[in-house]
This record gives C-alpha cells, sequence and structure tokens, in this order.
C-alpha cells in the first residue's frame, strides 16, 4: 500500500513541477526563497564571507551596500 501511494505522490508531484513552469512568477517565487534561506541568517559579515566565497567581485559587493544606504 505504502509503495503505491508513494508512486502516486511522486507522480503528482512530477506533474506539478512540469506545470509549475508555465507561470514563471511562481517559479521566480520559489527560486527567490531558496536563496533568501541560504542567507537570512547571516549576519552583515557572514553574508559578505559567503558572496566572496561564491566569488562574487569585491567592488560589486560594496555597490550593493552602498545602494542600500
Amino acid at each position: 500500500m505504502s509503495d503505491v501511494l508513494d508512486r502516486i505522490k511522486e507522480t503528482w508531484a512530477e506533474e506539478q513541477v512540469e506545470s509549475s513552469f508555465d507561470d514563471w512568477k511562481y517559479v521566480a517565487e520559489i527560486l527567490k526563497d531558496h536563496f533568501l534561506s541560504q542567507v537570512e541568517d547571516k549576519n552583515k559579515k557572514e553574508f559578505i564571507e559567503y558572496l566572496e566565497e561564491l566569488n562574487y567581485d569585491e567592488d560589486f559587493i560594496n555597490n550593493m551596500f552602498k545602494r542600500s544606504e
């Protein structure tokens, strides 16, 4: 019984994924939530270090903070 239910859930999830790409705003929102979840608990120093680990340019990082002032 559980195997059947698992397969049905898997099929349903796959169909949801396929139909989700018809709504780009929805996809963008999911991606934004994903990226935000990676940094939401970081303080400024940790966030800058994270960006540096991702090879963001130092000038780009500095400009991001200048724009927000």
